[in-house]
């Protein structure tokens, strides 16, 4: 692993819900560290992966020089200042060194279109949608604009090509533009088998809840007080484009969903889903790969559903059954009566793993009260989630689900990790938005607001 990979920097790469990271793309399982492929073709490429990364560490280790709090989405903004002094003075961190995306995303988009003809191409456009698409929220930016003209330059030469599934999965990530849900659209009514027209239909329903999920990460930056410097991003920048360009019509959103994921179920139930890895220096490489479990997109879509009709504030919690790091077996519903923050994690994944501290915090506040912590992690080994028990890292009790279980499975089968969800003492789902960038007093005050409703006589463990 590189030193510093996730230095956090909230113009060039904040995103949806999280502030993405400055890391190399990843697929969700193994990767595969084979050299460079025997082409001219694919060397070209993988000098200029070279030197993006060499960029990215020159602006991380400039960043970090410039003090701890420069360019860090998950720290409070300095309310002191006006909006227009905010934005130009985070720009000027920007400014600080060379980005890579800036940079580098031009050169990739003449690669591949300088070698129309080969799968090499296909490669140097997927990081090119990648980087401008789901890990930038700068809708104004130029890694955003070759993002929209790439996507010209892959339907035009790439359309047929097998790996244009991943694509679409990526774009479901994105914020919303026009360019990417009619590319999504295309990709459904002129795909050139069952196979990419089944992504594009799960990939667009997906797409439209990101859309839901963005406003509501909207209405909750408008109402707070005190913003992270992504949130203040937000605010100046996203949320005007949103509500310029994509009005909200979360009974269209939710319908044309529900269309998406009947029609999958109708027509595309049985058509297998497939995988991904990433391989070569830099990992710039994209293959085809099996899933450990194999699924149908049918399968998905039921997953999907229902963690659209159930997985909302004001539904009682469905239960959860399954087993601890020690194979012992627990239900959420041993815990009814007591307040629950659900997360949902792996030792994996970064972002999971950085608000363990603040968790074992929360854990002793209220070990005497009448709340408890518990967490599903999707580790695909047992004894990753004993080490992290045994160390002392995770002070409270997880069901272990592998990294495709039954129970990420129906809580979470839309989400990414890290996810948390609070429930009342008679587990009915909170509306409260909690990231692990959320900050202690953001938990506590979530926590206590529900405490004051549960009887003391409730506290006894289980």
């Amino acid at each position: 692993m590189r030193p510093h990979r996730y230095l956090t920097v909230v113009i060039c790469c904040s995103s949806m819900f999280i502030v993405i990271c400055l890391q190399p793309l990843r697929a969700d399982e193994a990767k595969d560290e084979s050299q460079i492929p025997a082409d001219q073709v694919a060397a070209e490429l993988a000098e200029l992966g070279k030197e993006y990364y060499r960029l990215r560490d020159i602006k991380i280790q400039t960043l970090e020089s410039a003090g701890e709090d420069a360019g860090d989405g998950a720290k409070l903004s300095d309310a002191t200042i006006s909006d227009e002094e905010w934005l130009m003075r985070e720009r000027e961190i920007e400014a600080m060194a060379i980005d890579p995306d800036v940079e580098m995303l031009p050169r990739l988009l003449d690669f591949a279109k300088r070698h129309p003809d080969s799968p090499y191409a296909f490669d140097a456009l997927f990081f090119v949608v990648y980087r401008g698409g789901p890990q930038t929220a700068n809708v104004h930016g130029k890694p955003w604009q070759l993002k929209e003209e790439a996507l010209d330059v892959v339907w035009a030469s790439h359309a047929h090509d097998p790996r244009m599934f991943i694509l679409l999965k990526h774009l479901a990530g994105s914020l919303p533009s026009q360019k990417t849900e009619a590319f999504l659209r295309r990709a459904l009514q002129q795909g050139r088998d069952k196979n990419l027209q089944a992504a594009a239909a799960y990939s667009l329903a997906r797409y439209y809840q990101t859309f839901v999920r963005a406003h509501q990460q909207l209405q909750r930056i408008k109402k707070k007080e005190h913003l992270l410097n992504f949130e203040r991003y937000w605010k100046i920048v996203v949320i005007p484009y949103l509500e310029k360009k994509f009005p909200f019509n979360e009974e269209a959103l939710s319908a044309e969903t529900d269309r998406l994921l009947d029609l999958i179920g109708d027509e595309y139930a049985d058509v297998p889903a497939s995988h991904w890895k990433l391989s070569g220096p830099n990992r710039m490489f994209i293959g085809l790969a099996p899933f450990s479990k194999p699924k149908t997109y049918g399968d998905m879509a039921v997953a999907m559903s229902f963690e659209l009709n159930n997985i909302i504030p004001g539904k009682l919690a469905p239960e959860i059954d399954g087993t601890d790091a020690d194979s012992k077996r627990f239900r959420l519903s041993d815990y009814r009566g007591k307040v629950v923050l659900l997360t949902f994690t792996a030792n994996w994944c970064v972002p999971c793993v950085a608000p363990h501290r603040l968790q074992c915090k929360l854990v002793e506040k209220y070990r005497d009260r009448p709340f408890v912590m518990l967490s599903v992690s999707r580790d695909e080994k047992i004894d990753t989630l004993k080490a992290a028990t045994a160390s002392g890292e995770i002070t409270w009790r997880c069901w272990w689900d592998g990294m495709y279980g039954p129970i990420s499975k129906a809580w979470n089968g839309q989400h990414g990790i890290p996810r948390f969800i609070l429930l009342d003492d008679s587990h009915v789902i909170q509306d409260f938005t909690l990231k692990h960038f959320s900050t202690q007093e953001e938990f506590e005050q979530a926590i206590d607001a529900l405490l004051k409703n549960t009887p003391s006589s409730k506290s006894s463990s289980p």
